[in-house]
C-alpha cells in the first residue's frame, strides 16, 4: 500500500515536471510536453542549486553589520 502510494505520487511529479502548461488570454490552459533537450537543462540548473547551497551549507558567509 506504502509503496503504490509512493509511486503515484512519484509518477505525478515527475510527469509535472515534463509538462509545461500555458495560460491563454482567453483563461484556456495549454499543455505542452518539453524537450528532451529543455529537460536535460532544467536538470543541470537543478544539480547547481543543490551544489551551491551544499556549499553554503558547509561554508557560512559571515557578515559584519557595522553599529
Amino acid at each position: 500500500m506504502f509503496l503504490r502510494k509512493f509511486w503515484n505520487e512519484w509518477t505525478l511529479q515527475e510527469n509535472a515536471r515534463r509538462m509545461k502548461i500555458t495560460v491563454l488570454p482567453s483563461g484556456t490552459k495549454k499543455v505542452h510536453l518539453r524537450s528532451p533537450s529543455e529537460l536535460d537543462e532544467m536538470e543541470k540548473q537543478e544539480k547547481r542549486r543543490r551544489k551551491e547551497e551544499e556549499r553554503q551549507k558547509q561554508h557560512p558567509v559571515m557578515v559584519n553589520i557595522p553599529g
